[in-house]
């Protein structure tokens, strides 16, 4: 769904997977992939790949591109983290968090293209089992079609930022 909203806001996706993988292929981070909490998503490498989604959101932000950070934002301070630097960068945030039966992720995880993406079924569902509060997110049922999905993520921030999509592209 990122690079989807990407196209029709003309922003540049950030997204977390990718993060990582640079991460651990230039060595500057390591372990095994497919355990939440250890290996490639140990605190301290998570923390190392978010550092670098917000350090590059800062620089494209600084340069005036719109940015979508594609991740799972579970750490309330990470949030914060980020909101921050789109005040300091002037930016409009718009949060919006991602909500599917975990049986639905399970079989998209299962079924989905190569990629990088290291998640499993397994982390997906630890993931859904510790989801906190997030109380400025708009929460979607991202169960239905990309395109449904995507059409309410542009409501959300047309609504949330009062401005129309520069790049609007109409889906049939």
């Amino acid at each position: 769904m990122a690079r989807e909203l990407a196209e029709q806001f003309g922003a540049q996706v950030i997204s977390t997977d990718d993060v990582r993988r640079e991460l651990r292929d230039s060595g500057a981070i390591s372990g095994s992939p497919g355990v939440l909490d250890s290996g490639l998503y140990s605190p301290d490498n998570v923390a190392a790949v978010y550092e670098t989604v917000l350090h590059r959101a800062r620089v494209l932000l600084g340069e005036g591109q719109s940015v979508i950070l594609d991740g799972t934002w579970q750490d309330p301070d990470l949030r914060a983290q980020a909101r921050r630097m789109a005040g300091e960068t002037h930016s409009r945030t718009v949060e919006i968090v991602c909500e599917v039966p975990v049986q639905t992720t399970a079989g998209r995880i299962q079924h989905r293209a190569a990629g990088n993406s290291d998640a499993t079924p397994d982390i997906a569902a630890a993931l859904a089992a510790r989801r906190g509060a997030w109380e400025s997110a708009y929460r979607m049922d991202t169960s239905q079609p990309l395109e449904s999905s995507v059409a309410q993520a542009c409501d959300a921030w047309r609504h949330a930022t009062d401005v129309n999509l520069p790049h609007r592209k109409e889906h049939p």
